[in-house]
């Protein structure tokens, strides 16, 4: 018995030893070769080449770790010896280990690859005061044609850059609340006179009144398709309306609202519609309204969230309106998304009275939250510049708080600011002033 026990285990073992050298035996790739710089600077896509060889030709694939916390999916299979390109972008400074490992087609791995180390430098943003005015704030920014266009509050003013220059005073006076392009040149309405200006493409100094309203208070300019589309409020901000023109000229009414209902502070387009997004001033809950010309109708799910206002939204490269909820009764603003049904849950809350832009620059939101006016003699109050690349929980980033004083204008003392980007650059409005942020990183020190 114990002798056909000892054969069987010999025969197993010489089976389990010609399985190892035999020629079917298959090998793991060979361990991952790295190439990528040695230095970068944050928020730039770094290139990183990966490559191995399988002795039994078998193809390849692989998976990086960038060693920043994220990891690589595993990449398609590739032929033996061909470089596979990740791209990575690191949003924290530091040095960080690389490495990699290759798997055959028959999903035998290698090993991990030595580290190879990246050195990540920060980013210096740098805010540069390129324009100031004798308003009391900027309450609208735009780009038209390589310049950027300012509107104040106070007595209205408009001006470009570059290089910085006045261009118009309006006698509408209070503020600038719009800037929009349509049909070649750039419209504007203004508040306390309820107009809408049109520039003359050749000469930006010439605005002229193409409709002067009995409404004293324009707020905010949208474009969708064939029409711009322009607000209105008055009484005691409680009777509102929108206008809309198909050749700048003519502003029919396109719809209505009356009797302590829909005080709107922002208007845009978002999937085909243009929005009104406000409150409802009876109950002081948020409200918003849709529609295309003179077709209009409540947008429920925006409607009666909680007691603020819908004061800003913007709709982001993700196919979804991001908004802003503030004036509320805890001090605070919220984000949230809406995808044109339903509404998200609270993605993001700052203290702050509320949101007073927002735009896309280089793939990313950014957003300016802070206050608007006063009735007592001020103390500095603040703004602060967040972004964000996703809008996502987790991933707001502040990158700058300003101070500023308010200024007295029309009974309180007031500000206000906006953002928006101009070529390779963004700018922000604060108060009176408007900086451009410029950004370099600091050479790496040896």
């Amino acid at each position: 018995m114990f002798k056909n026990i000892s054969i069987i285990l010999i025969f197993v073992m010489v089976l389990g030893l010609s399985s190892c050298i035999g020629p079917d035996k298959n090998r793991p790739p060979s361990v991952a070769e790295i190439s990528c710089p040695t230095t970068a600077k944050m928020e730039e896509s770094v290139t990183i080449s990966v490559v191995a060889h399988d002795r039994d030709g078998d193809r390849i694939a692989y998976k990086v770790t960038f060693g920043d916390g994220v990891e690589s999916e595993w990449s398609d299979f590739l032929p033996s010896g061909q470089a596979k390109t990740f791209y990575h972008t690191y949003n924290r400074a530091g040095t960080f280990g690389i490495y990699a490992i290759a798997s055959d087609h028959h999903h035998l791995n290698s090993g991990w690859s030595q580290k190879t180390f990246i050195k990540v430098t920060p980013i210096v943003r740098e805010f540069v005061k390129i324009g100031t005015t004798s308003d009391a704030f900027f309450w609208s920014l735009r780009d038209w044609r390589g310049k950027l266009y300012a509107g104040t509050y106070g007595y209205p003013k408009l001006y470009n850059f570059p290089p910085w220059t006045r261009l118009k005073k309006l006698g509408a006076g209070e503020s600038v609340t719009g800037i929009e392009e349509f049909l070649g040149t750039l419209f504007c309405n203004t508040e306390n006179r309820g107009r809408i200006y049109r520039m003359n493409p050749a000469d930006p100094t010439d605005w002229t009144v193409v409709h002067d309203d009995d409404w004293p208070w324009g707020i905010g300019m949208a474009v969708l398709g064939s029409h711009i589309y322009a607000g209105f409020v008055r009484g005691g901000l409680e009777e509102t309306k929108i206008l809309y023109s198909s050749d700048g000229t003519s502003w029919p009414q396109a719809d209505y609202w009356f009797g302590g209902e829909l005080v709107f502070w922002s208007i845009l387009t978002y999937d085909g519609y243009v929005y009104a997004l406000g409150s409802k001033k009876s109950t002081s809950k948020t409200w918003a309204r849709r529609g295309i010309q003179t077709s209009w109708a409540d947008a429920p799910a925006l409607c009666n969230i909680a007691t603020g206002y819908w004061d800003m939204a913007l709709p982001f490269i993700d196919g979804y309106l991001y908004l802003a909820m503030g004036r509320r009764t805890d001090g605070k603003t919220k984000l949230y998304r809406f995808d044109g049904s339903s509404l998200s849950d609270e993605l993001f809350s700052l203290t702050a009275y509320y949101a007073v832009g927002a735009c896309i620059y280089e793939g990313n939101m950014w957003w300016l939250f802070g206050s608007h006016h006063m009735n007592n003699p001020p103390s500095p109050t603040y703004y602060y510049l967040y972004r964000t690349p996703t809008g996502h929980p987790g991933s707001w980033e502040h990158l700058k708080t300003f101070s500023v004083t308010p200024i007295y204008s029309h009974g309180k003392y007031r500000t206000k600011g906006a953002v928006w980007p101009l070529g390779n650059k963004l700018y922000v409005a604060v108060q009176n002033k408007v900086y451009r942020m410029d950004e370099e990183a600091p050479l790496p020190q040896e």
